[in-house]
């Protein structure tokens, strides 16, 4: 199956370089209603404090306060609709708040969080949601490292940018005949002067994320490399040749079979457990999940933001691969945890799914 389009809008999100700081957004939100003035002065302080403590972060490209002084970047707003475009917070005029998914993160941050920087659940979290919802321009970018087979300036691929996005449409549309890509595909061939911040816009970011990720490593200045790691996650992505090119595609069915299976490359200080303890950690965070991400008394929860949770946790506390179609599996017929029962009710997608809690 030949998925939707997915990328961001890259107007949105051209500042927003650094990862981290979406969790920290998520986690200075919490549980509350808060107004994006104030949100903005606590994240203000707050990177003025870190770039104290933290080279990683001072470093980087997309921090909210200079880092020759504290005054402030332009950066913030672009986070805020990075988060917006993610689906991890709703906007209400002037104030924010998390989103059932934002709750995920932050249930996530409670158990799992440290005091490194990117620390690994941050990590998985984000890959699965930039894979989730800008996998054609991150495997577009990929895609031409791989062809290249060497080292690129990224001001090379930003060039090349529209060139490749109309080779992955053309692809694309022929395979669904769907109109949204027809409209992008024919907005790309109209010829009008090129704009001159294209790569401001799209790449620059993306590239600053697979970086991170561990995926590329920068050999020179904003020249960049697939890493070993990076290479075997790739090989694991389905291609499909075409114009004597590859181009990597992936859609929800490999993101519920393959995702955690895919990714375990990117962190080769793991080993995994192959232990036959799954079921006994399963029921621990099922019980962790429905009273971590249950906001009302109603006895059942969205699927989505469980599987989630329980697979992260797996993967991260426990160096098990557990991609949500197991997960499907043993909750179907229903997964007894103590005196309670919990069934999975299936819906045409995953995220209108739920999950019953019936006593035994």
């Amino acid at each position: 199956m030949v998925n939707q389009i997915k990328i961001l809008d890259s107007n949105k999100l051209s500042q927003a370089k650094f990862l981290p700081l979406l969790g920290q957004i998520l986690r200075t939100i919490g549980k509350s209603t808060v107004s994006i003035k104030l949100l903005e002065q606590k994240l203000q302080q707050w990177s003025k404090e870190k770039k104290e403590s933290s080279d990683f972060y001072k470093n980087h490209n997309g921090i909210l306060t200079h880092k020759t002084n504290d005054k402030p970047t332009t950066a913030f707003k672009f986070y805020i609709s990075f988060l917006q475009e993610l689906k991890l917070i709703v906007k209400t005029n002037d104030f924010v708040r998390c989103s059932k998914f934002g709750f995920v993160f932050n249930a996530l941050s409670n158990e799992l969080n440290t005091n490194i920087d990117f620390p690994e659940f941050e990590k998985v979290f984000f890959l699965f949601y930039l894979f989730n919802n800008d996998a054609d321009a991150l495997l577009l970018i990929l895609d031409y490292f791989n062809d290249e087979n060497k080292a690129v300036h990224q001001n090379i691929i930003a060039k090349k940018y529209k060139e490749l996005l109309k080779i992955r449409l053309e692809h694309k549309f022929l395979k669904t005949n769907s109109p949204e890509i027809r409209d992008i595909y024919l907005s790309l061939i109209k010829p009008r002067k090129e704009s001159q911040t294209v790569s401001k816009r799209i790449i620059p970011p993306r590239i600053e994320w697979l970086n991170d990720f561990g995926i590329i490593k920068e050999e020179l200045k904003d020249t960049y490399f697939l890493t070993k790691e990076g290479v075997e996650f790739y090989n694991s992505i389905p291609k499909q040749d075409i114009k004597l090119s590859c181009i990597s595609e992936i859609d929800n069915k490999w993101l519920n079979s393959k995702f955690f299976s895919s990714i375990y490359c990117l962190f080769p200080e793991k080993n995994n457990n192959k232990e036959n303890k799954i079921d006994v950690l399963l029921g621990e965070y099922l019980m962790l999940s429905y009273k971590k991400l249950n906001t009302d008394s109603v006895a059942r929860v969205s699927t989505l933001p469980v599987f989630i949770f329980v697979s992260i946790m797996l993967f991260v506390k426990d160096n098990l691969i557990v991609n949500f179609d197991e997960l499907t599996n043993k909750l179907e017929k229903g997964f007894t945890v103590g005196n309670k029962i919990f069934i999975l009710r299936e819906a045409a997608r995953i995220n209108e799914s739920y999950i019953l809690i019936n006593l035994k």
